[in-house]
């Protein structure tokens, strides 16, 4: 219990940083119905929603360094609301054709499994702040 008080708000601030990581990486790729790649067509987060994500994370982590965990909770849950909405309404970012296919790629999932994390880590450190 002790090193679960210790380090669990390290765990809440790598987690907002691994979701900074994935906001850089392909959020989203086009593929041909066939399961090809069309190169040059990947499509990262940062470049649209987000900058709400990183501002959203970037003050979680802030919160939750200054022990902050309520507060952190908000922003933590914006960040999961907007990433959820574009994983969602992703295949709306092109206009349907028959031929092509828009998948999720491996930032959107680093990106929400990370933010998964935070939360967590925040519930946890909220909840066994004021076990001595």
């Amino acid at each position: 219990m002790e090193s679960l008080k210790k380090y669990i708000k390290y765990v809440g601030i790598a987690g907002c940083l691994l979701s900074i990581i994935g906001l850089f990486l392909v959020f989203a790729g086009v593929y041909m119905k066939d399961g090809k790649y069309i190169d040059g067509t990947s499509i990262k987060f940062i470049e649209g929603d987000g900058k709400i994500v990183l501002v959203a994370m970037l003050v979680s982590a802030g919160l939750i360094f200054f022990k902050k965990y309520k507060t952190s909770y908000i922003t933590s849950a914006v960040a999961l609301i907007v990433t959820l909405y574009d994983g969602i309404d992703v295949k709306n970012i092109l206009p349907s054709y028959r031929f092509l296919d828009i998948r999720l790629g491996i930032g959107f999932y680093v990106t929400l499994i990370a933010i998964i994390i935070t939360f967590a880590a925040t519930f946890i450190a909220d909840k066994y702040k004021d076990v001595k």
